[in-house]
């Protein structure tokens, strides 16, 4: 292949994709290959006064290699360089024919935590349709978009933080949207709730599970999302707050499990979450019931 038809392959690549990126609009794929003409020339001869280098008699592995240059902005960078800079993003937006491509799916819930909690709700076989939930930590509201679509039909979103629930569940009527609000110190809702999910940070299940139960129906229960590095003690936690060792895992697991028990909490669990937290810490997962119900 010799220099001016490689130009012109890549220009027509280039066109090509960038044609798709219009959605199929060949009038604006025209206008970006005259462009591209308007400043190396229809032959590839250059400009210098544009700063336009010829291409003519060139390998096609000089054009690539120029291309790559812009692309990771080596070259274009000065904000000086008009015409390199307008370069660069054109390049920006080529893609190389090897690359694959992968379609990624919508997310099904507002955050991951949708995705922990539908795991949680199999594991335990906890049937959220109908129910009346309580979702302590609810932040943007991954447990309590997934508990909507598990057929909740109220659910009281209780955050200490303000702003951070998702509109579209903000705007939800079966959402109680309660900001502001520290679940320690919540004694009663407008009602007694079948279900309390609970998935704080910085704090302690310990202090927050005796306000969650006064929240409870009788034979009502509660999902935990169990988060070691906040039940441990500092000491106990590795750099950078997160605990990778099993034995420390299954230390505190015990620990909160006897605390369970003498608080007359039945616990089952841990189950394993499916993913991780964001700095890469094992969470588990326990339903507890009132021990005497």
């Amino acid at each position: 292949m010799n220099s001016l038809s490689g130009l012109k392959a890549l220009v027509v690549v280039y066109c090509s994709l960038m044609a798709l990126m219009a959605q199929a609009d060949m009038t604006a794929g025209k206008t970006l290959y005259n462009s591209c003409i308007a400043c190396h020339g229809s032959q590839g001869e250059g400009n210098s006064a544009m700063n336009a280098p010829a291409l003519t008699g060139q390998p096609v592995s000089y054009l690539v290699r120029q291309l790559n240059h812009f692309k990771a902005g080596i070259r274009g960078a000065d904000a000086n360089d008009t015409f390199g800079a307008q370069m660069r993003g054109m390049a920006a937006s080529l893609v190389d024919e090897r690359s694959r491509l992968r379609l990624v799916e919508k997310p099904r819930y507002a955050s991951r935590g949708g995705d922990k909690l539908e795991h949680a709700l199999d594991a335990f076989a906890v049937d959220a349709a109908n129910a009346v939930v309580a979702d302590i930590g609810a932040s943007t509201g991954g447990f309590t978009d997934c508990l909507l679509q598990r057929g909740a039909s109220r659910v009281y979103a209780i955050d200490v933080g303000r702003g951070q629930l998702d509109l579209r569940l903000r705007q939800d009527p079966r959402v109680v949207v309660m900001e502001g609000v520290n679940a320690r110190y919540l004694e009663s809702l407008p009602e007694p709730v079948d279900l309390v999910t609970i998935d704080v940070a910085f704090i302690s299940l310990r202090q927050v599970l005796p306000s969650a139960r006064r929240l409870l129906r009788p034979g009502g229960s509660i999902l935990v999302l169990f988060k070691p590095q906040f039940e441990a003690a500092r000491r106990e936690v590795g750099n950078g707050g997160v605990i990778r060792d099993p034995q420390m895992h299954a230390r505190l697991i015990g620990r909160f499990a006897a605390w369970c028990v003498k608080n007359g909490l039945r616990i089952r669990g841990p189950v394993a979450s499916p993913l991780l937290g964001p700095a890469g810490n094992r969470e588990f997962f326990f339903h507890l019931r009132e021990a005497c119900r």
